[in-house]
């Protein structure tokens, strides 16, 4: 059996000579017991410092998990507001085609006023200058064919029209 420091009379060089009193004895064995604490303690204090710095380092991957989670939600709400402003700027096919057909009845009014009007011209170049039957219908046709022409020219306009109410703006 090993030799025990603590034990009265044993290790540490004495002889039975010089025994140990109970008082070195208790000394001893406190100051002992004591390096044995402080070591367990230091051991300790260590350990707590390792979990102390794991803490700290997912402390501040938490931190930075949050601050990209709060640049993901930035954008991810900039995208939304981008869409919802979209859908603001855009007009529905009901929309759409109730602009299609207020269009198409003021190209049938313009139409219907030209046509009364150049009507309206024939007779009154007709019946100031005379002319042949014949003469009337071929400046009628004439008439007509620029009616048509600028009936064709605002339906023309109006497509160019939806067609650039249509195309994305940048903001």
């Amino acid at each position: 059996m090993p030799d025990d420091p603590t034990r009265p009379g044993a290790g540490g060089g004495e002889s039975a000579q010089n025994p140990v009193t109970l008082r070195e004895y208790l000394e001893k064995f406190i100051d002992l017991r004591t390096e044995r604490f402080d070591a367990d303690f230091d051991k300790m204090d260590e350990r707590f410092k390792r979990v102390e710095d794991r803490f700290t380092a997912m402390q501040r991957a938490v931190d930075k998990f949050e601050e990209a989670q709060r640049e993901r939600d930035l954008k991810g709400n900039e995208f939304r507001k981008s869409l919802e402003d979209q859908a603001n700027r855009s007009f529905t096919k009901p929309e759409a085609e109730a602009l299609e057909r207020a269009l198409g009845d003021r190209i049938g009014a313009v139409d219907k006023s030209f046509g009364d009007r150049i009507a309206a011209l024939e007779k009154y170049q007709f019946g100031v200058q005379g002319h042949s039957e014949g003469e009337a219908g071929a400046r009628t046709d004439r008439f007509r064919s620029i009616g048509l022409l600028v009936t064709i020219g605002f339906f023309a306009l109006a497509i160019v029209q939806l067609i650039l109410h249509f195309l994305p703006t940048k903001p």
